[in-house]
């Protein structure tokens, strides 16, 4: 088994949840660690781009993903459309990662990228040691949230300007909303991306110990955020045999990394009841099931 004398946290979600923040931060709280965020996305040429072509390559980084090859959020959907087979996408991965991790010394890698949602089954498959951190936020702020960065089938979002494929009900074959698509808001289709992805990890994590699924407003915005935060980390920096230290800095949770860049969508108390009414309908049952 690849990777094997390692051992690895995937935090993933569904976006906007803090995933930069613990791949940018937890290397500094955990003993022997080394975190990362989306250590394979290109954001164009900056100092970080050197350090990303000498460890994956042009062909990996840019024309790869270009053509829908390279990339774990290009894997994510091949994998989820039926592109790719458990074994291939096992194959994947370890392509994709391999190289990269065997030039980090540190014995724990924590890799934090949303991308990883859809390819939970190549992970539980491929790695030995392993946790998988799933972060859900109510999609009242989600929605809002995404609304206003406007990444996800917005303004910003390169993904769909460029042909790369943004998830949608055809690509996954989801009939229930796949004529409906053709005219859905913009709001809408973050109510389906939201339900539709965190079905999908549900789905993956169901039964797996090594699956810890948490809310970024315990994390993040409650009264015990400080206690959540040890929870969480306890219980990824504890495998079989081995455990790895870790000291909370103060006032860690204070920071705020990858803020709104407007404020201008409301908050879900001024939706009108047409918006209220389609968030029920298309998350209500998952809603549930985080108790939102």
């Amino acid at each position: 088994m690849l990777f094997k004398n390692k051992h690895f946290v995937f935090i993933t979600s569904g976006g906007r949840t803090g995933t930069k923040f613990f791949g940018n931060l937890l290397s500094h709280i955990i003993q022997d660690s080394f975190s990362v965020h989306e250590p394979d996305v290109f954001s164009g040429f900056k100092r970080k781009s050197i350090n990303q072509l000498k460890h994956f390559g042009f062909n990996h980084l840019v024309l790869g993903k270009f053509t829908g090859k390279t990339g774990i959020r290009n894997l994510s959907q091949n994998y989820l459309s039926k592109r790719l087979s458990l074994k291939e996408l096992e194959t994947s991965i370890a392509q994709h990662r391999e190289k990269y991790y065997d030039n980090i010394e540190n014995n724990l890698i924590i890799e934090s990228y949303s991308g990883w949602y859809g390819v939970i089954p190549g992970i539980q498959k491929l790695y030995k040691n392993y946790k998988i951190v799933v972060i859900v936020r109510d999609p009242r702020s989600w929605i809002a949230s995404n609304m206003d960065w406007g990444t996800m089938y917005g303004k910003r979002d390169w993904v769909s300007k460029l042909g790369l494929g943004r998830l949608n009900p055809k690509m996954i074959k989801d009939k229930e909303y796949e004529e409906e698509w053709t005219y859905f808001s913009r709001f809408q289709k973050l109510c389906w991306a939201w339900k539709t992805i965190y079905e999908i990890m549900l789905k993956s994590s169901e039964n797996d110990k090594n699956v810890k699924v948490i809310r970024f407003e315990d994390v993040f915005r409650r009264e015990a955020k400080y206690k959540k935060l040890e929870d969480l980390l306890t219980f990824i920096t504890h495998f079989p045999g081995r455990d790895f230290s870790f000291k909370i800095p103060d006032n860690i949770l204070e920071r705020r990394v990858n803020k709104n860049i407007s404020y201008k969508f409301s908050e879900w108390e001024k939706w009108n009841n047409e918006m209220k009414n389609d968030l029920l309908r298309i998350c209500g049952h998952v809603m549930q099931r985080f108790n939102y």
